[in-house]
């Protein structure tokens, strides 16, 4: 294999690295078996969707909207075909993509670090503390898991000891490719990362200098993806679907990138950059024969730190989950830490190093730990999103599935996806969500397509989460609600089910079928004076 694994472990896989790797394997699984019943988020209900238009013969952008790359959905498209559309592969995702980072992980702290000890603390701090982290929502599988298993691989090569090989190169930009085709951004650590392996003649007893070839083949790589996905779907007519999606949508995801500069330098945020330098930092200063082995380590990993850094920050909206990304420069910086550790000829500034490291990973990992077999899975996602919304899903979704008919169809206002994936109904419009008209800033573009498509087959039913309900009417301008509010009407009351408001088409048959849990009439006469 291009990482050596073979050659790696080929006299050193013995019962005590058998026993690290494999508990952590199975506490990783016992983890997530523990929340099985964890309802999913809407995000993951999104790549659900988006891998299941590869088995229902639906294109991805045209058919379905979304502003995330391709790789992404087949990901779970293949993971449905392994283990079933909705939980099933997403609990496939998120088992394969977390077990690769622990096996990174280990490589990772075997290189650095002697003490077998220290390797298993590292990771415990792994499974415990950073790929099941409630408050990172990191024990369900976003974009961020499978982009820290692209990293790991590359950061492993970026490092690698000895000349670039060709063969190296080559897995290193298609892995840079992968990256950026799971999200547009990962560009940026992407290339930090090549970088440092562009310096990695300056480490080798060779001292052959800069090689260009892996950032070189980096950038070919992913210039010719990108090229190759554009000439996909101009071939298929569907080039304008493509880019209103990809590019025009994600050039407005940020409004204000000033703001988000400003953010990224808050003494909240710099912290987790800080962090993830603190193992270079002790390198440079004191690591002396570790410093001398691994100074590419070392340049790579603050390289690193400040790639994924930036990609956090970009899109400006600090969700949680988008701090998972510092997950590997933090590891790495801890790793490098101990490792001075273990360098350092003074036993008392040793065994600080090593009781501070130990207080911190030990102290993540056991409150996390703590908060993940006490609370109940509907806690843990109350806690993560504030309300109990995806809960909620699971619940609305059977009375949506027995009020529709064969040929049926609702439309949600709002990011529910989940009560499409439950329903396993696939709505007649490429909107799956409000996303488009409200953040991406393209509404012009966006109106007349949906207008199109519900033309031509009106949803028999319209569905706000209780989340959108206020919006209705603050926002009854909105070309949407307004059609929605003049043509539908209301068939439960909100707090009936669980605070979503369902409200039927006039003249539709579930009109005729179903009594009004209110006076039948418009939705909008509701919101006149």
């Amino acid at each position: 294999m291009v990482l050596n694994l073979h050659k790696y472990f080929k006299g050193r896989v013995k019962m005590p690295i058998l026993v690290l790797i494999g508990s952590a394997l199975l506490a990783n699984l016992l983890m997530k078996l523990w929340k099985w019943d964890e309802p999913i988020e809407t995000d993951l209900m999104m790549y659900c969707m988006g891998g299941h238009t590869f088995h229902i013969g639906k294109l991805l952008y045209t058919d379905l909207w979304d502003q995330k790359p391709p790789l992404l959905h087949m990901i779970f498209g293949l993971s449905e075909t392994l283990f079933g559309y909705g939980k099933g592969e997403v609990a496939g995702v998120n088992l394969i993509f977390s077990s690769i980072f622990i096996i990174e992980a280990y490589i990772l702290a075997a290189r650095f670090v002697r003490s077998k000890i220290m390797q298993g603390g590292l990771l415990f701090f792994v499974v415990f503390g950073l790929i099941s982290n409630i408050d990172l929502e990191a024990n369900q599988p976003n974009c961020e898991l499978l982009l820290n298993a692209i990293f790991g691989a590359l950061f492993l090569l970026a490092t690698k000891k000895g000349s670039v090989r060709k063969i190296d190169a080559v897995a290193f930009g298609l892995l840079a490719v992968s990256a950026t085709m799971i999200k547009q951004h990962a560009v940026i650590p992407v290339l930090m990362l090549g970088l440092a392996y562009s310096l990695n003649g300056w480490d080798n007893k060779r001292k052959a200098g800069f090689q260009w070839s892996p950032i070189f083949l980096s950038i070919v790589l992913i210039l010719a993806g990108w090229l190759s996905l554009a000439a996909y779907y101009a071939l298929k007519g569907h080039f304008y679907d493509l880019w209103l999606c990809l590019v025009a949508a994600n050039a407005t995801y940020n409004p204000d990138y000033l703001g988000t500069l400003l953010k990224a330098l808050s003494p909240g945020n710099l912290s987790f950059l800080l962090l993830s330098f603190l193992g270079s930092i002790a390198a440079i200063i004191g690591g002396g024969n570790f410093f001398e082995k691994q100074k590419l380590s070392t340049a790579a990993n603050i390289l690193f730190s400040l790639g994924c850094y930036l990609m956090l920050a970009i899109p400006g909206m600090w969700w949680p989950h988008y701090y998972q990304l510092m997950e590997w420069p933090v590891f790495i910086s801890m790793a490098m830490m101990l490792a001075v550790a273990e360098e350092i000829s003074n036993r008392r500034v040793a065994f600080a190093m090593v009781s501070l490291i130990v207080a911190f990973v030990a102290g993540v990992s056991c409150l996390n730990l703590k908060n993940y077999l006490i609370l109940s899975s509907r806690q843990i996602s109350e806690r993560k999103y504030n309300g109990s919304w995806y809960y909620d899903t699971e619940i609305v979704a059977p009375y949506l599935s027995s009020l529709m008919k064969k040929d049926e169809w609702f439309f949600v206002w709002g990011q529910d996806t989940g009560l499409y994936v439950y329903t396993n109904i696939w709505p007649r419009t490429r909107f799956n969500a409000y996303f488009a008209f409200i953040v991406s800033k393209v509404q012009d573009k966006v109106y007349p397509i949906f207008f199109n498509d519900v033309f031509k087959s009106p949803p028999d039913v319209v569905v706000f989460p209780r989340p959108q309900i206020g919006m209705i009417g603050p926002n009854i301008r909105d070309p949407i609600i307004n059609w929605v509010a003049k043509n539908y009407f209301p068939i439960t009351s909100g707090s009936e089910c669980q605070g979503y408001l369902i409200c039927a088409r006039l003249g539709s048959n579930i009109d005729e079928r179903t009594p009004p849990a209110l006076p039948r009439r418009p939705l909008i006469k509701y919101f006149e004076p």
